[in-house]
């Protein structure tokens, strides 16, 4: 798969997630248990793994290599693309876990 097309599937994940992310509370049901599952966000386009994280983890630095990460603070799912510079992201809650996904076939850089 090209890059580009790579980019593209990436995009829609992301976008898709943080739609469903973003939605009102009121509109929104309970938290889908298989956002916890690495392989619901694979999509058929990466490979992804989950990292726990223990108490006190509030910031986290996208790794080389990685497409995007979904980062879980308390109820709130984050969506954190692929990031050239190495911004660390912080949030107000803890880090319960990080899902990493690369893309199939090699790293995004």
């Amino acid at each position: 798969m090209s890059r580009t097309a790579r980019l593209l599937a990436a995009t829609a994940v992301a976008g898709t997630a943080l739609a469903l992310l973003a939605s009102p509370a009121a509109a929104r049901s309970a938290v889908d248990p298989a956002w916890n599952n690495p392989a619901n966000w694979e999509n058929g386009v990466y490979t992804c793994t989950k990292v726990e994280l223990g108490d006190g983890t509030m910031s986290w630095t996208v790794p080389d290599g990685v497409a995007f990460v979904v980062v879980k603070t308390g109820t709130t799912y984050s969506v954190v693309d692929a990031d050239p510079y190495g911004t660390t992201h912080s949030f107000d809650k803890d880090i319960s876990f990080v899902i990493s996904c690369t893309p199939d076939g090699g790293t995004s850089s």
